[in-house]
């Protein structure tokens, strides 16, 4: 007799888990019961495939430390809460995504842990120099993992600690070795081609950590209406939480900060992440991060961008072949119709007309021609790959090949972020290229660079976009920006809060001022060597009510010359128009904090 769906469903469900061996758990917790599925050690992907199996609406996750082999998935899971109070899940899969989730709808990750073993990022002390700052010499720390050659090819950067405290190293710039000789598994040798700025301030016995960056620990594709509520990350091989093709209302509320020492290590951990705290790009809505607390990252502790597509062909004035560098994944889901089209001049990004989008779809082949502009724009990734789209538009846009565009509906529109503490991390706390945004009550301690950016990326990453009608208002911001690279000619960004376009630097064109619309209010800056709030690429901006205290007391005499940029003031407006200033207090500027 032929048996109900529910009960084949469940009988299939219950004989995945059963033979599956991918996870085990020390110590085995008791089993517990959500709404049918049973969860235990045995395999937490063989409970993830049977809760989706049987549209259960929760599922516990097993209690204790569950060691997981090889990576997770949830695949067209809806209306699903995966509940994990009192779970820390350890991966030892360090090489791409180690969970994913792709086409959810509605779906709640809550209260677990996690954490990785091996780590994913090598930590030692540096043990010798040349004077000249093109070697350092360092012995991995006891405990922590050793140098191998199947991982060489990821030591790209190492970061400079404290010989005597968990802290970045002020000044000390990224270190982005020519090689890294490998001795043995425990000594390594950082060979550089040029000494960095500031080199001198590296000393025998500071920390130095190398990153693998090879992956995510969470990554969402094509999903809809996600909440992440009290989960921890205590490392990630890189971002802790990656989000692509976003549509719908995302929520997300969680902690990152290193995980205690690993088994025989007398050293704490110095890193978290090896990468951003939070990136997300290609949204139609943006997110809104509440109550969270980042810390000891590799790098932003927000990233919201989009991208900048270049045209290949023009069909008709409203039928355009466009390419990016990457393949067609679920792009098209998260460019509306509807949505604004903005035709960029390559050099400034100048905004010379827009169109509203008709149709959007990736084409199946690619032209030779197409490949080569595509490479032309994007030649660091790899040659003969990118996609190419078919726009279609319902007004004339007289875009012609070697062209940008961009669709700011793209750039999770929409977002807010407040009520969180960013803290002793690389790079920026909130690194934003979305537009209609707030930015409020955030706390940010002891960054190496900027604290808030607001701007468009067109140069380098190519993350687009103008922005504009973003609010920056009451947030607290102590002891950033001390940096060598923020002391550089290329800088673009020279402010604790910084409103930026970084645009082509061998355009001789004049710079566009496509940010617009941007209020910064009510907030305290305490400890910038550069201005407290420098603007830059921007029309139709209040920068008013705020409070600096010891700002612009090493601007640096190069940063920024290779794009025109200069510090003048501890609030500074450059390429900038209609910019107010009033009702600021400004405390000891050119004089560094007595204590930092």
């Amino acid at each position: 007799m032929k048996q109900p769906l529910c009960f084949r469903l469940f009988i299939a469900a219950i004989t995945a888990w059963c033979i599956s061996p991918a996870v085990s758990a020390q110590p085995v917790s008791p089993n517990r019961i959500s709404n049918g599925v049973q969860a235990d050690s045995r395999s937490v992907q063989a409970i993830l495939d049977g809760v989706v199996a049987t549209a259960a609406k929760t599922v516990a996750l097993p209690q204790g430390r569950v060691l997981v082999e090889g990576r997770l998935r949830v695949q067209g899971a809806k209306d699903l809460v995966i509940e994990g109070a009192g779970t820390t899940l350890v991966f030892s899969d360090r090489n791409g995504t180690t969970w994913s989730f792709d086409s959810c709808r509605n779906i709640t990750l809550r209260g677990f842990t996690i954490d990785y073993d091996p780590l994913p990022f090598i930590q030692g002390r540096i043990t010798s120099r040349t004077e000249d700052g093109k070697r350092f010499d360092f012995t991995v720390c006891d405990g922590y993992p050793g140098l191998r050659a199947e991982d060489s090819q990821h030591y790209r950067q190492a970061y400079i600690f404290e010989a005597e405290q968990a802290r970045w190293k002020p000044w000390v710039p990224d270190l982005y070795p020519r090689q890294v000789e490998i001795i043995d598994d425990r000594h390594g040798r950082l060979v550089l081609g040029a000494a960095p700025a500031y080199h001198e301030l590296i000393l025998v016995g500071d920390r130095v950590v190398l990153t693998l960056r090879t992956g995510s620990a969470i990554r969402m594709n094509d999903c809809e209406n996600v909440r992440i509520e009290d989960v921890t990350f205590l490392a990630a091989p890189g971002c802790a939480y990656l989000g692509r093709y976003m549509r719908g209302d995302n929520y997300y509320r969680y902690t990152i900060k290193p995980g205690p020492p690993p088994a025989g290590a007398t050293e704490p951990r110095m890193l978290s992440t090896c990468a951003d705290g939070l990136n997300i790009a290609f949204a139609t809505k943006g997110p809104t991060i509440e109550g969270c607390r980042f810390s000891f990252m590799g790098d932003d502790s927000v990233n919201l961008h989009g991208v900048t597509f270049v045209v290949l062909e023009r069909k008709t004035p409203q039928e355009l072949i466009i390419g990016w560098p990457y393949s067609r994944e679920q792009l098209a889901t998260v460019v509306p119709v509807g949505a604004t089209v903005r035709r960029l001049r390559p050099g400034n990004y100048e905004v010379l007309g827009t169109a509203r989008l008709t149709a959007f779809e990736p084409l199946r082949e690619r032209t030779p021609d197409h490949l080569k502009i595509i490479r032309s724009v994007w030649p660091r990734d790899e040659a003969g790959r990118g996609t190419a789209f078919r726009m279609t538009l319902a007004e004339p846009l007289p875009a012609e090949p070697g062209d940008f565009l961009d669709v700011p509906d793209n750039n999770a529109p929409g977002f807010s972020i407040r009520d969180c503490v960013f803290e002793d991390h690389r790079a920026r706390g909130l690194r934003i290229m979305a537009a209609q945004g707030v930015i409020e009550r955030n706390t940010f301690r002891r960054l190496k660079m900027n604290a808030i950016t607001v701007g468009a990326e067109y140069e380098f990453w190519r993350e687009a976009g103008w922005v504009a009608d973003v609010q920056i208002r009451n947030n607290m911001i102590e002891d950033v920006g001390r940096d060598g690279g923020n002391q550089g000619s290329a800088a673009y960004v020279l402010g604790a809060i910084g409103v930026f376009g970084r645009t082509d630097r061998e355009s001789r064109l004049s710079p566009w001022l496509g940010n617009h619309g941007i209020v910064i209010d009510g907030n305290t800056i305490r400890g910038c060597p550069q201005a407290g709030i420098f603007v830059a690429a921007a029309r139709d901006v209040q920068i008013r009510n705020n409070r600096l205290e010891n700002c612009f007391y090493r601007p640096g005499e190069s940063a920024g010359k290779g794009r025109g940029l200069a510090i003048t003031d501890p609030i500074d407006a450059q390429n900038a128009q209609e910019v107010t200033i009033k009702d600021n207090e400004i405390i000891e500027p050119g004089q560094p904090p007595t204590k930092q």
